[in-house]
C-alpha cells in the first residue's frame, strides 16, 4: 500500500476545476467557489483514482490514509480570503506571505477647531508608511518610566521615576473589546483617536476588559506606583476578551518608502503600484481677479486639475466650502476651487468680511496658505514590491498612513473546510 504516501501537496480550488492535485508544481491560488460537498465529493474521486478500492484496506492502511489526508488539510494553503478595516484582522494557522496588502495613504490635519488665518491647522503627509504585523498582544513591550495624561484634550506625556509606561502608541481597532492582563495591578489608560485627540480613559483597570469607541486608533497606558519601575514581561492586551492570559508580543513590521510626499492615495504593498489621488499646493500670496459679494475671486489656480465638483480637499487656514456661496461669504473664512481650479475665499475678521487683498495677504500663515485637494486623473507610480507575510494564530494587519488596509491571506484547507 505504497500509494497512501504518494497524497498530493498542494490543492487548487477555482472555477474550472473544484479540486485539482499538482504534485509536480505545488498548485495554483485558490478562490472560495466550490462548496464543502463539492470539495469532498471530488477528493474522495481522486482517492479512489490512487489508491483503488478503498473496502480492501486494512484497518492500519485505513489509520494511515486518514493521517496522511488530515496532513494535506492542515498544510494546503486555501488563498482567497480578504479582511479589510482600520486593523485588517483574521485568524491563519500558516504563515505564509499575503498574497495581496493595499493601504490607503490620507493627509492628516494637526491641531482642532475650524481652520483659520487665526486658526493654523497644518497639513501632514507620508514620504514612508510602515505595514505593521501583530498577533494577540498589539502591545509590543516598549516601556519606559513615566506617565499618561490629557491637556486640551490630548495625549501628553508626564516624565517621573516611579511609574512605567507604554513607549509607542498601542494600534487598536474601533468599537472593540480587550482585555488588558496587568499583571493584578492598576493600569491607567487613554484611549485616542489618528490625531492624539482623548476619545476614553480609565481611572483604574485591573486585569479586566475595556472597549474602544467608534473613531479610535491608538491606547496609551502607564502603570500604577505599585507595580514598580521594571518591566517584567507579564502584561499585555488581548485581542479576544475572554483571552485572560499573558501573550508575549509577536509581530513585525516593514518599512515601505513612498519616494515623495503624499498626501492621498492607495498602495499596493505587494506589486509596489502607488495611485497618488491628492496634490498639495502652497499660496504664499494672492493675486485678486475681483470681489465678488463678501469674498474674492483670484487669478490663482492649482497647479493640477482638480476633480470636479467643490471635492473633498484640506486647507490648513481656511475651512472647507462646498458651494459658491459658502465661498463668497455665506461660510466665515472658507475657501473653494472652480472645476478649472480658480481659488474662491473669504476673510473674516473682527466681527466683519475684510475686503482687502493685501490684509488678506498679511494674514496668512507664514508657511503659506496649503490646499491639498482630490486629483481628476491620478498618477500612478511603480515603486518596489514588499512582501508581507502573516504570523500563525490571530493576524491584526495595519498602516501607520491614516488610513485602511486590505489584505489577501491563505488559510489551511482544514480551517477553509471548517469555516464553511
Amino acid at each position: 500500500m505504497s500509494k497512501i504516501n504518494e497524497y498530493p501537496q498542494a490543492v487548487t480550488i477555482n472555477n474550472n476545476d473544484l479540486f485539482v492535485i499538482d504534485q509536480e508544481s505545488g498548485g495554483d491560488h485558490a478562490t472560495k467557489s466550490a462548496s464543502v460537498a463539492q470539495i469532498a465529493e471530488k477528493a474522495t474521486e481522486e482517492v479512489n483514482d490512487k489508491i483503488g478500492d478503498l473496502s480492501q484496506l486494512t484497518t492500519s492502511d485505513k489509520s494511515s490514509l486518514v493521517g496522511a489526508v488530515n496532513e494535506i488539510a492542515r498544510y494546503t494553503p486555501v488563498y482567497g480570503n480578504t479582511a479589510s478595516g482600520a486593523i485588517a484582522t483574521f485568524d491563519t494557522s500558516l504563515a505564509l506571505p499575503l498574497q495581496d496588502c493595499t493601504i490607503d495613504i490620507n493627509a492628516v490635519q494637526e491641531g482642532s477647531g475650524t481652520p483659520s488665518p487665526d486658526n493654523v491647522r497644518p497639513i501632514t503627509g507620508f514620504s514612508s508608511a510602515n505595514v505593521s504585523v501583530s498577533g494577540v498582544n498589539p502591545w509590543d513591550e516598549q516601556w519606559e518610566l513615566g506617565t499618561y495624561d490629557a491637556e486640551a484634550n490630548t495625549v501628553i506625556k508626564l516624565v517621573d521615576n516611579i511609574h512605567i509606561r507604554s513607549k509607542n502608541p498601542i494600534r487598536v481597532v474601533p468599537n472593540h473589546t480587550y482585555y488588558m492582563n496587568s499583571a493584578g495591578k492598576n493600569a491607567h489608560l487613554i484611549v485616542a483617536d489618528a490625531n492624539g485627540n482623548v476619545l476614553y480613559r480609565t481611572i483604574t483597570l485591573n486585569n479586566g476588559t475595556f472597549t474602544t469607541p467608534a473613531d479610535s486608533a491608538f491606547v496609551y497606558f502607564n502603570m500604577s506606583q505599585a507595580y514598580g519601575t521594571t518591566y517584567n514581561n507579564d502584561i499585555s492586551i488581548n485581542y479576544q476578551s475572554s483571552d485572560t492570559q499573558y501573550h508575549a508580543f509577536n509581530g513585525n513590521t516593514y518599512p515601505v518608502s513612498l519616494g515623495q510626499t503624499v498626501y492621498g492615495g492607495l498602495l499596493d504593498v505587494t506589486t509596489g503600484l502607488l495611485t497618488v489621488t491628492y496634490a498639495i499646493d502652497t499660496f504664499n500670496s494672492f493675486t485678486l481677479s475681483g470681489y465678488e459679494l463678501n469674498g474674492y475671486r483670484m487669478t490663482n489656480t492649482l497647479s493640477h486639475t482638480p476633480k470636479a465638483g467643490y471635492g473633498n480637499f484640506l486647507c490648513n487656514c481656511f475651512t472647507r466650502a462646498t458651494s459658491y456661496a459658502d465661498a463668497v461669504g455665506s461660510v466665515k473664512n472658507s475657501i473653494c476651487y472652480t472645476s478649472s481650479g480658480v481659488i474662491l475665499l473669504n476673510y473674516y475678521k473682527d466681527g466683519s468680511y475684510v475686503k482687502d487683498i493685501t490684509a488678506l495677504n498679511s494674514a496668512l500663515p507664514t508657511e503659506g496658505c496649503k490646499i491639498a485637494y482630490e486629483l481628476a486623473t491620478p498618477q500612478t507610480i511603480q515603486l518596489t514590491p514588499t512582501q508581507i507575510s502573516a504570523i500563525v494564530g490571530t493576524n491584526n494587519v495595519f498602516t501607520d498612513t491614516n488610513g485602511d488596509t486590505s489584505v489577501v491571506y491563505a488559510c489551511s484547507l482544514k480551517d477553509y473546510i471548517e469555516g464553511q
